[in-house]
């Protein structure tokens, strides 16, 4: 995608996203791994997710902003706890090591954004950033008003409990 898209009506973007968070919050799923979710303004949600395959069981935070949701998927991002949820840096506890994972996800701790930017990149199509920064494979593109957060969590949560774990990127290789 060339150009970033028009972000959606911020009342009609909170509204979906929190009937659709509140929708995956009340999942199965969501029960059995343990998601825990901080709602930090109506566009900006951070959600704990648990990893671990084996090796250790860590917590991480996912933060989704809704600015162009449902149009596009939200900006995914693993961030450090605190007052201002910063973005999680390679060398950080709160980022973690991804080796090997499903076709259609790969996590850049840092990537270089057409606008010259440098900053981590969750590669994959639950992820708007995946739109402005490829050519998106259109048979795994988000589909409006269908494709929701759900999948988009579910992804990483897939990949926090994969055979790709590989712990924090603070952790020494073995």
């Amino acid at each position: 995608m060339s150009a970033l898209p028009a972000k959606s009506d911020p009342e009609i973007a909170q509204v979906v996203f929190e009937s659709d968070l509140d929708a995956a919050m009340r999942t199965s799923r969501a029960e059995r791994c343990g998601w825990v979710i901080t709602r930090v303004s109506p566009l900006v949600a951070i959600v704990e997710m648990r990893s671990g395959n084996g090796l250790e069981s860590k917590n991480y935070f996912v933060k989704l902003e809704a600015d162009w949701y449902n149009q596009f998927p939200p900006r995914v991002t693993f961030v450090a706890p605190g007052t201002s949820w910063p973005e999680a840096v390679a060398g950080s506890r709160w980022l973690p090591r991804l080796d090997n994972v499903q076709p259609g996800f790969a996590l850049h701790p840092s990537y270089t954004y057409p606008d010259g930017s440098a900053r981590q990149l969750i590669c994959s199509s639950i992820n708007i950033e995946y739109y402005w920064t490829h050519e998106p494979d259109m048979t795994k593109a988000w589909v409006p008003g269908t494709t929701t957060l759900m999948w988009t969590l579910a992804v990483v949560q897939d990949e926090l409990l994969g055979a790709g774990y590989r712990g924090s990127s603070d952790a020494l290789d073995s």
